[in-house]
Parts: structure tokens; sequence; C-alpha cells
């Protein structure tokens, strides 16, 4: 199954993954959005918005830089979670199940900091951009180079 996890910068520098939930594309995901007419892609899509809501409550003190998720091929059967969508991660994720990373523009980083601080009630309206796993340096520089 695939699934999105929220991550924080400390953790894009980690060896695995260890973050104890995700949100995927599950029938309770399915169910609180009632579209009939949608396919796995605009239910993935959806997974992803809320796995990157849940870096808000990741984010504090050196890691408050931005959101980034974690786009990851998961075996196995998953516990669902207390939120549509959310699902257990019961052992840690390998950076070999990832298959993409998901961050915010450097541009509204500013905005992410501000609400995560209290400072704004809302979030400038932005999409992450999309790195394949090959990039995995390439993100961590990014990551690394913002927190200096």
């Amino acid at each position: 199954m695939r699934v999105y996890i929220p991550l924080t910068p400390s953790d894009v520098s980690a060896e695995q993954i260890s973050r104890p939930r995700a949100w995927g594309d599950t029938p309770s995901l399915r169910a609180s959005f009632g579209e009939e007419t949608w396919g796995s892609e605009e239910y993935e899509a959806q997974a992803m918005e809320l796995a990157a809501e849940a870096c808000l409550d990741l984010l504090d003190g050196d890691d408050l830089t931005c959101r980034i998720v974690a786009a990851a091929d998961v075996d196995g059967e998953l516990r669902p979670g207390s939120a549509p969508g959310e699902v257990a991660l019961d052992a840690p994720v390998s950076w070999t199940q990832v298959v993409s990373l998901h961050l915010d523009e450097e541009e509204t980083w500013p905005s992410i900091r501000a609400f995560v601080e209290g400072e704004t009630d809302d979030i400038e309206d932005a999409s992450l951009l999309w790195y394949d796993v090959t990039e995995l340096r390439l993100v961590r520089e990014i990551v690394e180079g913002a927190q200096q």
C-alpha cells in the first residue's frame, strides 16, 4: 500500500523513517470524502494533504522549516488509525521503500513558521514540490541549508 508519512527535517537525515503514523487510500478515507467518481489518484492526493497537515504538529524549534512528506510502499496489513485515512506504522520504513519526497517551496517557509508559532491562522496556499527518491541527497541539502 502506498502511504504518505509526515516527516520533520531531522527525519530526512535519519537512516530510516521511524514515525508511528501515515495516511493512505483507505476505506475510512473514501467514506469521509464520499466522492464516488474519484479514483485512487484523487484519494492518494487527499492522503498526502492530510500527511502534510500532520507535519504542522511535528514542527518546532530547530525543525521549524517546512512540511515534508515521504510517499512509501509498505507491505502487509496496516492497522487503521483514529482519523480518516490514518494508518499505524508498526515498524520503521526504510529509504528503499520510499518512492518520492514532497516539500514546501522555499518561498512558503516563512508562512509555515508563522502558522506553527501562532502568528497567523492560515498557511500560504502552496502545493508541495515533488522529488524522486533518487534526489534524497538534494532534499537533505535543501533542508540542512534551511536550518543553518
